[in-house]
């Protein structure tokens, strides 16, 4: 079994993903608690580590093994298409409702027309009624 490596480096640029429930139960240097995270960004993408959670005292150990070329590869084109179709979606969304107002307005429109029939032919019975 390899042993994580100690890393000392900024995360700054990459996407990380942390919540609570990924508390591991160890301490740091700083005797706060320690997390799991996953870096979502650059060269480590897919790649676990535990860091403090302040992330001020710099404890940050590596859980997983660096990434082959090739799964780099595969992990970077699945992160793509997942990018792609998130697009893909909104896009479409925003056809959507797009159209929903569209026939909204439609409908407006012709709910506008009834009520105008309606009240002029009320005012008319109202006329004859005198």
């Amino acid at each position: 079994m390899l042993l994580p490596t100690f890393v000392v480096s900024s995360l700054r640029a990459a996407k990380i993903v942390l919540t609570m429930s990924n508390l591991v139960g160890s301490r740091c240097y700083c005797d706060r608690p320690v997390v799991m995270k996953t870096i979502w960004g650059g060269r480590n993408a897919g790649r676990r580590m535990e860091a403090c959670v302040a992330g001020d005292c710099y404890y940050e150990v590596w859980i997983d093994e660096p990434l082959s070329t090739r799964a780099r590869g595969a992990l970077e084109e699945l992160m793509q298409k997942n990018k792609d179709l998130h697009e893909s979606y909104h896009k479409k969304m925003e056809r959507v409702r797009a159209r929903q107002v569209k026939r909204r307005g439609a409908i407006w429109a012709q709910l506008q027309l009834i009520h105008n029939e309606l009240s002029a032919s009320d005012s008319s019975e109202e006329d004859e009624a005198f």
